[in-house]
């Protein structure tokens, strides 16, 4: 990326990753992360191009949903646990 480029990037961790120069910033269009992810997840268009509306609750409820799921990866739970135990 030539310095003081604005850009816009994407990290994959340990493979690398993809950054694209930004030539002209009026015309660069805001969708531009949301399609990225889209085709790297393999999503249907209307996925990330206009999605739903939902309400507060039923997003609540996903994220306690996901929350629930995500507990046995939740590696911040160790370091409490870690914390205790001194």
């Amino acid at each position: 990326i030539p310095k003081g480029f604005p850009y816009f990037c994407v990290d994959f961790g340990n493979e690398g990753g993809f950054a694209h120069v930004i030539e002209d910033e009026q015309t660069f269009p805001y969708y531009f992360g949301r399609e990225i992810l889209g085709g790297m997840l393999d999503a249907e268009p209307q996925l990330w191009r206009k999605p739903t509306k939902e309400n507060f609750d039923d997003q609540r409820k996903k994220v306690l949903q996901f929350a629930e799921k995500w507990k046995p990866y939740d590696w911040t739970q160790k370091l409490c646990k870690d914390d205790d135990d001194s």
